[in-house]
C-alpha cells in the first residue's frame, strides 16, 4: 500500500471519529407532546330535541320540533316523547288525542314500538290517527318501523295490528308486518317478533311463514314446516284455529300458548274472548286447558334483547340473548347493569364476566339519550378499575356496552362520562373523550 492510500485511510478514520463525537454530544430532541384530545361538548340539562307529528287543518301530518324534558329518567326517553305528543301542539297544529290520555308504558326494541295507553273514549278512526302520529314520531326519534298500540294491554279495534311509519325517512315499499310469538329454549316464555308479509296477509300466511324459519335459534318457531291452516273462525267471541300437518310437527304446550297469543294480538282480537287451537282434528292444550282466555297467556309475552360478555380470552365479545316482559317495561339502560353483573345461568356457557368484581355495577349512575347518542355516567371508581386493565380488556368492557346499546340502530353512538364530566385518555391508552361508534369486528359470531 503506498503512502497516499495510508493517508486517505487516516483522514477517513479521523472524519468518522469527528462525526461519532458530534453525534454523541448533540442534544437529542425531545418527542413532541401528544396533542390533548378535544373533549366532546356534553349536552347541558336533561333534555333532547324531538320531532313531534301532529295534524294540520287539511288532515296531513306535520312536524313540530320541541325540546323534551328528560329529568324524569325513570319513565324513559320515549315515554316522555309520547307524553309531549299527548299534551298537544304549541303552535297552529291540531291535537292528536285528548290531553288527559294516560300512558301506561312505551317500549322500543328491534324496530318495534309498543305503546300501551289507559282506557280511552277515542273511536276507531281517532285511535288510528293517534297511532299514526305516534308511529311517525317514534320512527323519527327511535327508528321504530312499526308501532303496536294497545289499550290496557289489549289490541283495540283497528284495521291492522301494527302501524307502519310512512314519513320522509321511511321506505315506501316496506312490507306490512304481523306479530308472531316463538317459544324460548326453556319452554316457559313467548318471544314476540315482527314478521314481514304482504299487505293483505292473514293468519294463514303468518303460520306458513314462521313454519319455514330456522328452528335452532334462541326463539323457536311454534310450528313445523308442514303445518298449515285448515280454517279459522270467530263466532260469539270464540276463535277457533284449526291446523293440519305431519304428526312430528304437532305443537306442544308452550307452542299452543304462542299460537293463542297470535290470535289475541291479531287485528280480529277485539272480537275474541277465548280461543281454541285444533291440530288434525284434536284440541291442543296449554297447562291442561283446551280453551284459553287472555289472562292465561298474557304474562308469557316477552321481547328479546342482546347483551354482550367477554369470551375466554377476554379480548372478544360473545352475544347473549335474554328476554324481558312487555308487561313490565324497563329503562333501556337496565341492560348496562345487567351486563356489568355478569352472565346468568342459562346464558351461553362460553360467556365470561366483564368485571372481576361485579360490585362495580353499582358505579353506573344512569344514562340518557340525546338525539342518536346514549350518554352513560359512571363514578370515578369505574374508571380507576379500567386503568388497571390491559388495553384489550378495557376495550372489551367498553364496547360490550356500546354494542349492546347500538344493537337496534336507534342509538348510533355512546358517550362515557365521569361524574357528569368528560373522560379523556385512560392510562392504558384508550380514548373516551368522544362518543364511540359500534364495533362489530370485536364480536364472535357463532
Amino acid at each position: 500500500m503506498n503512502w497516499f492510500s495510508k493517508a486517505s485511510i487516516k483522514i477517513a478514520i479521523a472524519c468518522l471519529m469527528v462525526l461519532i463525537f458530534a453525534a454523541c454530544c448533540a442534544k437529542v430532541p425531545e418527542p413532541l407532546p401528544e396533542p390533548d384530545p378535544t373533549p366532546y361538548e356534553v349536552p347541558k340539562g336533561q333534555g333532547t330535541r324531538a320531532d313531534l307529528y301532529f295534524y294540520d287543518e287539511t288532515g296531513s301530518l306535520a312536524v313540530e320540533s320541541r325540546d323534551v324534558d328528560l329529568s324524569y329518567q325513570s319513565q324513559g326517553t320515549y315515554w316522555q316523547v309520547v307524553q309531549q305528543l299527548i299534551l298537544g301542539p304549541k303552535g297552529d297544529l291540531l291535537p292528536i288525542c285528548p290531553a288527559d290520555t294516560a300512558i301506561n308504558s312505551v317500549m322500543i326494541y328491534n324496530g318495534l314500538a309498543i305503546v300501551d295507553i289507559g282506557a280511552t273514549e277515542m273511536d276507531a278512526d281517532e285511535l288510528a290517527r293517534f297511532r299514526q302520529a305516534v308511529a311517525e314520531t317514534l320512527f323519527s326519534t327511535a327508528m321504530a318501523k312499526y308501532t303496536l298500540l294497545t289499550v290496557n294491554g289489549r289490541v283495540p279495534r283497528l284495521p291492522t295490528t301494527l302501524c307502519r311509519a310512512e314519513g320522509v325517512y321511511a321506505k315506501p315499499d316496506e312490507a306490512q308486518a304481523m306479530l308472531a310469538f316463538y317459544r324460548d329454549r326453556s319452554g316457559t316464555k313467548a318471544i314476540l317478533r315482527t314478521v314481514a308479509l304482504g299487505e293483505d296477509a292473514g293468519i294463514e300466511e303468518l303460520i306458513a311463514a314462521i313454519g319455514e324459519e330456522n328452528r335452532g335459534e334462541y326463539a323457536i318457531s311454534p310450528v313445523g314446516p308442514t303445518v298449515r291452516v285448515s280454517s279459522y273462525t270467530i263466532h260469539g267471541g270464540k276463535g277457533v284455529l284449526s291446523l293440519k300437518g305431519e304428526e312430528q310437527d304437532r305443537p306442544q304446550d308452550m307452542a299452543t300458548a304462542c299460537l293463542a297469543l297470535m290470535l289475541f294480538y291479531s287485528a280480529d282480537s277485539h272480537a275474541i274472548d277465548e280461543v281454541t287451537i285444533r291440530y288434525n282434528g284434536t284440541n291442543l292444550t296449554y297447562n291442561g286447558k283446551e280453551t284459553l282466555i287472555w289472562e292465561d297467556v298474557q304474562r308469557l309475552c316477552q321481547i328479546e334483547i342482546t347483551l354482550y360478555f367477554a369470551d375466554s380470552s377476554g379480548k372478544r365479545l360473545i352475544p347473549v340473548q335474554r328476554s324481558i316482559s312487555i308487561l313490565e317495561p324497563q329503562s333501556r339502560f337496565r341492560i348496562v347493569r345487567s351486563m356489568l353483573q355478569g352472565p346468568k345461568e342459562g346464558d351461553d356457557s362460553d360467556a365470561m364476566p366483564l368485571l372481576t368484581d361485579t360490585r362495580l355495577a353499582s358505579t353506573f349512575l344512569g344514562g340518557r339519550i340525546q338525539g342518536k347518542i346514549a350518554i352513560l355516567n359512571f363514578e370515578r371508581s369505574f374508571y380507576a378499575h379500567l386503568d388497571t386493565l390491559p388495553e384489550d380488556q378495557a376495550t372489551v368492557l367498553i364496547y360490550a356496552l356500546v354494542n349492546a346499546l347500538t344493537e337496534e340502530g336507534s342509538i348510533e353512538q355512546v358517550l362515557f362520562l365521569k361524574n357528569g364530566e368528560n373522560v379523556t385518555r385512560l392510562k392504558n391508552g384508550l380514548y373516551l373523550h368522544q362518543p364511540l361508534l359500534r364495533n362489530p369486528g370485536i364480536i364472535i359470531r357463532h
